[in-house]
């Protein structure tokens, strides 16, 4: 019988083979002088022995330590905690779970390169902003919907770390610009017939890839993310433009009257910057001809 050293039982599984294992122990002359034990611990499989050691006392555990050579390693062995946690799944497996603590659980989607789940009706939308330095990140069936898909990219706005390159969710509901990019800057553009909306980071000075490239194939949502200085360097420009305009905006609602003559100033100049852009304002979305 084979199990993995890291596989988990329940505390009373254990409980059950040590209850067991100490009335063999103490009933051994009720089963003949024959000093082998009719439930004999060592021919137990590892992972229900290191468990039944680590219920045992520091007495119990010297005095099975200086039975055998053998059973001396497996004490020690039991001592040695795992630095980390590995799961195998073999064959067709309809329910698997993996035990973490709190602590460990904030960083379990960090530094995995590639995630491809087609069964992803588990996965939140808060599982995803745990993601950092993936490559690809891939979502079929899962219960995503625009409004998610806005929190996701609004935490995305705000990081100042790379959380992933590409991500792919297959969706049910219909793309809706409105609600997807709620409360943010973007702009839309057109590229070989395919429709791209960009997104600039708040934090472009500092993440490595800090312009998001969103699109929209058939029943999918795509986000990629790029460098600033690249294919898409126009873009990023008047999206700087943009974020501008919203700053100056916004100040102007709170400035004196001297500031407010200021900002509506720096504010003519943005709009200038991004009419010379080719910019355009399309039934409530900007967009650029490139």
């Amino acid at each position: 019988m084979y199990l993995d050293p890291d596989t988990k039982f329940s505390e009373k599984y254990f409980l059950s083979l040590f209850k067991l294992w100490l009335f063999v122990k103490r009933n051994k002359s009720y089963f003949g002088r024959n000093r082998q034990s009719v439930f004999p611990f060592a021919e137990l499989p590892f992972v229900p022995m290191r468990e039944i050691i680590r219920l045992m006392t520091v007495q119990e555990r010297i005095k099975l330590a200086l039975t055998a050579h053998q059973m001396e390693n497996y004490v020690e062995l039991t001592r040695i905690k795992a630095d980390c946690h590995y799961v195998y799944v073999k064959d067709n497996k309809s329910y698997i779970q993996v035990e973490v603590s709190e602590s460990d659980s904030i960083y379990v989607y960090w530094y995995i390169y590639e995630m491809d789940y087609h069964e992803a009706d588990w996965v939140r939308v808060e599982d995803l902003m745990t993601i950092r330095n993936s490559f690809s990140v891939s979502l079929i069936s899962n219960y995503f919907t625009c409004d998610h898909l806005n929190q996701l990219i609004r935490f995305w706005f705000k990081c100042d770390y790379c959380m992933f390159r590409h991500l792919t969710i297959h969706m049910t509901d219909s793309f809706l610009v409105t609600s997807i990019f709620k409360s943010l800057i973007y702009l839309s553009t057109s590229r070989l017939g395919l429709q791209q909306f960009f997104i600039l980071s708040h934090r472009y000075e500092l993440v490595e890839f800090p312009i998001s490239v969103i699109s929209w194939t058939g029943t999918n949502f795509k986000m990629s993310t790029v460098p600033i200085q690249g294919e898409y360097k126009q873009e990023a420009k008047i999206l700087k433009i943009l974020m501008r305009k919203k700053q100056l905006e916004e100040e102007l609602e709170s400035g004196s009257e001297f500031e407010n003559t200021r900002l509506n100033y720096e504010l003519q100049i943005s709009k200038q910057q991004l009419e010379n852009q080719g910019v355009l304002l399309v039934s409530g979305t900007i967009v650029f001809e490139s």
